[in-house]
């Protein structure tokens, strides 16, 4: 007989279904794989553990079933609208979310084109729509399909079932639902929530309110979502086991506070709330996850059985991967599972050595010491997925999270009843969680000052060595009891990958450039900040998303091209979400007030972390010792210059030969990143 069947065969199910979704063709290898070793679990009697090997090769052949249908009948016919300027009839599945270039819903279309066709939609609004939640409106405008890379944006997308976007050309018409569903009445008590939140609250502190009680991040600026990350404290903005279990069991407890008698109602209040609570949350993979798990346990009140948190994990993560595939490819569904299995496998030793050493101490420690064990089990099971996802590695998570824990949960717990219609109980209450959003925000800001507060990996080969180091120490420490041998696994494995990673970066990253071109803008990036050149104000939107993506949160030069009538709208947005210590400009505008050194000339020199910039108005030189790149705007003039690389942001310049150029990108609607090192070798790939 297997023991924990379902956590067995959901992890088994979710881990291949992350390979076939990470790895390209491994569908073709991973089949007849499992095949093979299927085989030999049936005909191989005297093999050890037959069962469970059976049971995670089926897992892993029912997993490539389900990514193969889920690929051909519903992510493949979503790419035939790519590119399509279509009229589609949809209904509106979200609340409006606020971006740097206007609003963005989240539509479910009925029709497109006049066909059939039911899929969920991203729709980009210049102008707040007057439309409510399930709403049908009409649009007419293009098709943009998710697909071309790994990187978190689009494996977000995926994961939320969203290939499609759309950005309207013409005014959409808005036709009232004439009924209202459950989602309507879900979104409103979530429009509810963040509206009160942030009427009674401060603005940081209720978006911070907002974020843990909803997971609801618009509210928060990418610096603080970057230092949240850099603490390890990313998990107290998304709603996760913690959320749920503070807002879940308190309420198991008030209601069982006066009679035990009213447990078992009190446990059927609790699952449906836990639903109700992942409804608002917009049933997010963590949600979804804790949601399942929460349900389990309070169902195993109602016929007095004790749940195996093992088997609850495993359910949701098999649930939550057949409703969507790519699920666990987000790195927020990682992240909750990661975490919680941390906690479960690791509590035991947690609790015991905890009350060893506060015997020993002879200190009433022991919660203190049990809230730093868990912390410390959490975020050590999270480190390979925030390294492989994040690129990053907080080094002061420990004492963020014993700061914070206590806190939290207060805080949680009073934004609640600052939500609900009490009077000056409310207010209280709202005054209270202030205090406490305010005392989090310090405390992540204090943290994340020093440079040393994260620790940052960039390369694809040295993520995967970490990864593998820290996936083996892991499993080392679990499996096995001599330490001894523990010591010399983990360091012989830490060994290999030092050695792979200082030949492969002395061979191919010295002097490594990064260039990235989108519409209207590039971006060179280095390892420690990045350059904006911009042809005008709407071209700094596509900028955001690109830095949030490789973790840049400090813009040490930019340079905008904008002319003296162009008014920079989004000027506050980008400098609250970046630190901008220089621009550079031809003509006066209100993005230069805001620097904190700018200079107003079409002729300036610039050095910045080995790379010398030569800006002249119409063109910016980038030189290094890895080579030089012309980066030139709409049709300017660069005869009798030489470099090794030519960047267009619109026409081809004036007297340019382009076989004189190593490489020629022109920006168009893709975003193209030319990389090129001291060796001599460069590579452009082109990412839709």
């Amino acid at each position: 007989m297997i023991r924990r069947p379902f956590a067995l065969t959901g992890f088994s199910f979710a881990a291949a279904l992350a390979l076939l979704g990470l790895a390209e063709n491994a569908l073709a290898v991973l089949v007849p794989a499992a095949c093979c070793c299927l085989a030999v679990c049936i005909f191989c009697k005297p093999m050890l553990r037959r069962g469970a090997c059976a049971a995670i090769m089926l897992s892993v052949l029912l997993a490539c079933a389900v990514f193969g249908w889920y690929e051909h009948f519903v992510y493949e016919p979503a790419e035939a609208y790519a590119n399509r300027k279509v009229s589609i009839t949809a209904q509106i599945v979200s609340l409006p979310e606020q971006t740097s270039s206007g609003w963005r819903y989240t539509v479910k279309s009925s029709v497109i084109d006049g066909e059939s066709a039911e899929y969920k939609i991203y729709l980009y609004t210049d102008t707040l729509l007057g439309a409510d939640s399930c709403d049908e409106v009409e649009i007419t405008g293009k098709l943009g399909f998710v697909s071309g890379n790994q990187s978190s944006t689009v494996l977000s997308r995926k994961a939320s079932g969203v290939f499609l976007t759309c950005y309207s050309y013409d005014e959409v018409k808005i036709t009232k639902a004439e009924s209202r569903s459950a989602l309507y009445y879900l979104l409103e008590a979530k429009a509810y929530i963040i509206s009160r939140l942030t009427a009674l609250l401060p603005s940081d502190a209720a978006g911070l309110a907002v974020g843990m009680l909803t997971g609801d991040k618009s509210l928060l600026s990418s610096r603080t979502r970057h230092a949240f990350a850099d603490v390890g404290l990313s998990h107290l903005l998304a709603v996760s086991g913690l959320h749920m279990s503070i807002i879940v069991f308190s309420l198991y407890k008030l209601l069982t506070y006066f009679s035990r008698r009213l447990r078992k109602l009190a446990a059927v209040i609790c699952i449906a709330a836990a639903l109700f609570y992942a409804g608002i949350s917009g049933f997010s993979p963590s949600a979804v996850r804790s949601c399942i798990a929460v349900s389990v346990m309070c169902a195993g009140k109602l016929i007095s059985r004790r749940a195996d948190m093992l088997n609850s994990l495993g359910l949701a993560a098999f649930l939550i991967a057949m409703a969507n595939p790519y699920s666990v490819l987000d790195w927020s569904y990682m992240l909750s599972f990661s975490s919680t299995l941390g906690i479960v496998l690791m509590s035991k030793e947690i609790n015991s050595l905890s009350a060893r050493v506060a015997e020993r101490l002879k200190l009433p420690v022991k919660p203190l010491l049990e809230a730093a064990g868990i912390s410390a089990a959490a975020t050590a099971f999270c480190l390979p997925v925030l390294v492989f996802f994040v690129g990053s590695a907080s080094l002061v998570f420990i004492p963020a999270n014993l700061l914070t824990i206590y806190v939290v949960s207060a805080a949680l717990t009073s934004a609640v009843v600052a939500t609900l219609p009490l009077g000056i109980f409310s207010n209280a209450a709202a005054w209270f969680c202030s205090i406490l959003c305010k005392y989090i925000l310090r405390v992540v800001e204090w943290l994340s000052k020093p440079e040393t507060a994260s620790v940052s990996v960039n390369s694809t080969l040295a993520k995967l060595s970490v990864v593998a180091v820290l996936c083996t120490a892991l499993t080392a420490a679990l499996f096995i009891r001599d330490k001894a041998r523990m010591v010399k696994l983990v360091s012989a494995v830490t060994a290999f990958a030092v050695t792979v990673n200082c030949v492969t970066a002395f061979v191919l990253g010295r002097g490594k450039v990064e260039i990235a071109v989108t519409e209207g803008t590039a971006v060179v990036m280095t390892s420690k900040g990045a350059a904006v050149i911009a042809t005008g104000e709407t071209s700094l939107y596509d900028v955001y998303d690109l830095l949030d993506e490789n973790g840049i949160g400090s813009v040490i030069l930019i340079f905008t091209c904008l002319t003296e009538d162009d008014e920079f709208d989004s000027e506050k947005s980008f400098f609250n979400s970046f630190d901008v210590e220089l621009a550079v400009s031809s003509q006066y505008n209100g993005i230069l007030e805001r620097a904190e050194a700018y200079e107003l000339t079409d002729n300036s020199s610039f050095e910045y972390y080995g790379l010398s910039f030569s800006f002249r108005g119409e063109y910016c030189k980038v030189s290094s010792a890895s080579g030089t790149a012309i980066i030139a705007l709409d049709g300017c003039e660069i005869s009798g210059l030489s470099a090794d690389f030519l960047v267009c942001l619109g026409d081809a310049p004036q007297g340019s030969d382009t076989k004189a150029y190593s490489a020629v990108v022109s920006a168009d609607e893709s975003l193209q990143i030319l990389t090129y090192n001291a060796w001599g070798m460069y590579a452009l790939d082109t990412e839709v």
